[in-house]
């Protein structure tokens, strides 16, 4: 009877990756992109945290978008590792936020954001927190659901006390 129940699975897979390469066969060859790009900048008291906050970061992003026939985009996804430095300006003091995520975009229907966007660590490498987890993005890019530890108002109230 496992022997049975065994073979039919293997049987029962083989029929739909078969069929997803037949499917996959039709459509237009994904579009592939790499693009690496460096960035520093002062955000201004206020923006960011109450106070002035120097970025310096390193953005690495490889993307795949999918295509139908007719050269409309699928959609988009997006493999994206970043390191961002935090320096409080005046004081010095900085964390650095090592990220490693995946941002899949629907044009029709917003996007998703899911992976480790960003562990925040010390000068000395220490964890001293994380934002993790799915992220659910409207059209707008407005965070219309989120798991926990992963929002973006949570990530700048831990870096700013974690500047201060």
């Amino acid at each position: 009877m496992k022997r049975t129940a065994a073979f039919s699975a293997v049987v029962c897979l083989t029929v739909f990756a078969l069929t997803g390469l037949i499917g996959t066969a039709s459509a237009a060859e994904p579009q592939r992109f790499h693009d690496e790009f460096d960035f520093a900048f002062t955000d201004p008291s206020g923006t960011l945290c109450s106070f002035r906050v120097h970025l310096d970061g390193h953005i690495v992003d490889d993307s795949v978008t999918f295509v139908d026939e007719s050269g409309s985009v699928i959609r988009t996804v997006d493999h994206v590792r970043s390191r961002i430095t935090f320096t409080r300006v005046g004081t010095g003091t900085s964390v650095i936020a090592i990220g490693s995520y995946a941002v899949i975009n629907y044009p029709d229907a917003g996007s998703v954001r899911l992976g480790l966007p960003d562990r925040v660590v010390d000068a000395n490498g220490h964890t001293l927190f994380t934002t993790a987890g799915l992220v659910r993005l409207d059209k707008n890019f407005d965070e219309v659901f989120f798991t926990p530890h992963a929002s973006s108002p949570s990530f700048e109230a831990n870096l700013c006390a974690a500047l201060s």
